[in-house]
């Protein structure tokens, strides 16, 4: 345990749970699912955040807390699809459904257990894990979505705090870091909307999302009219094609500056806002944050 009155670097847990929801609610989970341990701190307050974000769309998750000997957060390969109190809880949810994993680890005997069942991922239950481990990627014989982690950053700020220590200046007692962005692979790399034309709509605006994306483009890109488009989106969705289209380049700029490697003009150009003022200005409306601030 952390000794209390020493400086020390955290990660947002919290955030990291919120994150996840979020990627699932995008994708077009309605059912979801979150599993923990809950002997893990860290695991719970994840949770925590998890439940917050599906609260905030009107949503009430599925929680399951396992211990250790069903779902290990750390490696024991006698886990890897052998374990039948693992077997029945996935045979048993809703489907399709979205599961948030505590970390990959556990993502992968997940995938691994889901898939000894018979159970397709991503179109029956959507797999999102925490640290963008290549490790558990490899082992899950399916690569597994995942919300990266700023360990570089941590490091960084770690050794900032140690500095100053060492030159006798007055350090905060926390410094925490937020998750970086979620790393879509082909755990939940479907879109779950019933209409495909919307399907097909988001998989595109996914693909470019880097770029300035005219709604003109995506419904020739998808073989129909605006109209027709905006209608889709309005019932399947309930927002416009151009909102949709916004909303997905301000979650592209949250990314570019939880990095922290670009300053804002730089993050408003990449995303192709041609007035770094109204690139703030939306920014805020969405986010309840400056560009700076969140940055």
């Amino acid at each position: 345990s952390l000794t209390p009155d020493a400086p020390a670097v955290e990660l947002d847990e919290v955030a990291i749970g919120r994150m996840a929801a979020e990627h699932l609610l995008h994708r077009g989970y309605r059912t979801l699912v979150s599993v923990t341990c809950p002997t893990m701190d860290w695991a719970c307050l994840r949770l925590q955040g998890f439940k917050i974000e599906c609260h905030k769309q009107n949503i009430e998750p599925h929680h399951f807390q396992l211990s250790e000997d069903v779902l290990s957060p750390v490696w024991q390969p006698n886990c890897l699809g052998h374990n039948q109190d693992l077997h029945r809880l996935i045979t048993r949810l809703p489907k399709p459904c979205g599961l948030f994993a505590m970390n990959d680890v556990a993502a992968c005997f997940i995938i691994e257990t889901a898939r000894f069942c018979n159970i397709r991922i991503p179109s029956q239950m959507g797999v999102i894990g925490v640290d963008n481990d290549m490790i558990p990627n490899a082992a899950a014989g399916l690569s597994i979505s995942s919300v990266d982690l700023p360990f570089r950053s941590a490091g960084w700020k770690a050794a900032e705090i140690l500095d100053g220590y060492r030159k006798g200046k007055k350090l905060p007692l926390r410094t925490i870091v937020a998750p970086v962005r979620v790393v879509v692979r082909a755990s939940t790399d479907v879109f779950m909307v019933e209409n495909s034309l919307v399907r097909r709509a988001q998989a595109y605006v996914e693909e470019h999302h880097a770029r300035p994306i005219l709604v003109a483009e995506v419904a020739k890109a998808t073989e129909t009219t605006t109209v027709t488009l905006g209608k889709r989106f309005r019932e399947h969705l309930n927002i416009t094609t151009s909102e949709y289209i916004l909303r997905r380049r301000i979650e592209y700029a949250k990314e570019l500056l939880r990095k922290g490697d670009l300053n804002v003009e730089e993050v408003s150009s990449i995303c192709g806002f041609h007035s770094c003022s109204y690139f703030c200005h939306v920014f805020k409306g969405m986010t309840l944050a400056t560009p700076g601030s969140f940055r």
